[in-house]
């Protein structure tokens, strides 16, 4: 399933557009304005905690269960404690993600895997989830297309490559 949002905030139209897809399981949400640049924050379930951290890859767990965010760009990813109130007059603590400034941002949550094998080629994106290889064409290709995003992306192509599978692909 595929959303799209837009709204306006702070003199810009910021455009959203979510993928969500079960089986095998996968968010992206790609963040777009314009002119200029956007941040978005990401909160996290309080039982997480930062695993690893690395240019556009955090890796956040709780025991046994993992859940990755990848980002592009990545440069400029910030972590941070946050506040968030799950009831009321009730807050709790969580991991905070702040995304890289940039007139549009990638953001894949993969649920089950600490850092998921990645391969980028032609403005597409495979990631290897836990239930098999999704692929996340455009828009979301277009972040990957960015010059401030062409050393992330071959970063991780040349660190997490993995041979072609029969699983099906995904568009975004």
């Amino acid at each position: 399933m595929v959303l799209e949002l837009a709204d306006d905030a702070y003199g810009v139209r910021r455009t959203r557009r979510v993928l969500v897809n079960h089986g095998p399981d996968l968010m992206a949400v790609h963040d777009s304005v314009p002119s200029g640049t956007l941040r978005s924050l990401w909160h996290f379930d309080p039982s997480l905690r930062l695993v690893s951290r690395r240019e556009g890859t955090i890796v956040l767990g709780d025991g046994d269960f993992h859940v990755t965010l990848l980002q592009f760009p990545g440069a400029g990813q910030a972590v941070r404690p946050g506040l968030i109130s799950p009831g009321h007059l009730r807050t709790s603590e969580v991991v905070t993600v702040l995304s890289p400034e940039a007139a549009r941002v990638l953001t894949v949550i993969v649920p089950g895997a600490a850092e998921p094998p990645l391969s980028c080629s032609d403005g597409s994106l495979t990631v290897r989830t836990p239930g098999g290889p999704v692929t996340l064409r455009a828009p979301y290709g277009r972040s990957l297309q960015d010059p401030l995003t062409s050393t992330v992306a071959s970063t991780h192509r040349r660190r997490r490559r993995f041979p072609s599978s029969g699983g099906a692909e995904r568009d975004g």
